[in-house]
């Protein structure tokens, strides 16, 4: 069913913010002895359609970067996990961003992340996890907030529906 004609607009989603992003966006190249970053091509056809089938059978849409193609997988996004969560009925939960720590001349900091949740009414429960994160001297502490959301979110869908599912950023 999906045929070219279908795919077309969601090929233009490609990239972008509104659709999904992939690890094929942009490439780096030399040009007079400089690199350049330049605007990629993104993924053939057919990693597409097999990344948007599995993220669909997942719950998830093409739009609002829902997912992420890294090396021609499908990855829920901190917006995926988070419109995941939100279809659970009867779920309700927290996260607290505590104790952030980043160390100089490191190449990963931390970010304690309080989760709490409770489904159907059933007993709060709560979990202290303390997540390593990719980082520099320049990243800002809300961009390791905003990517410690993504773990935490990934692991209370885990941990709530027995699943597995692989962590992934386009930005690492």
């Amino acid at each position: 069913q999906l045929t070219d004609e279908y795919m077309k607009p969601i090929m233009a989603l490609q990239g972008s913010s509104l659709g999904f992003k992939t690890d094929q966006d942009t490439i780096k190249e030399k040009v007079g002895g400089k690199w350049v970053t330049k605007k990629g091509d993104g993924y053939p056809m057919e990693i597409v359609k097999e990344c948007l089938i599995e993220g669909v059978f997942l719950g998830l849409e093409a739009t609002g970067n829902q997912f992420n193609i890294i090396g021609g997988n499908m990855y829920p996004t901190r917006e995926g996990f988070g419109a995941l969560l939100d279809k659970m009925p009867n779920l309700k939960k927290n996260f607290e961003y505590k104790n952030i720590q980043q160390p100089a001349r490191q190449k990963v900091a931390y970010v304690t992340v309080n989760i709490t949740w409770q489904v159907d009414g059933e007993t709060a429960k709560k979990q202290i996890i303390e997540f390593p994160i990719k980082s520099n001297e320049y990243t800002s502490y809300d961009a390791l907030i905003g990517k410690a959301e993504r773990k935490a979110k990934r692991w209370l869908f885990n941990t709530i529906k027995g699943t597995d599912i692989s962590d992934g950023d386009v930005n690492d």
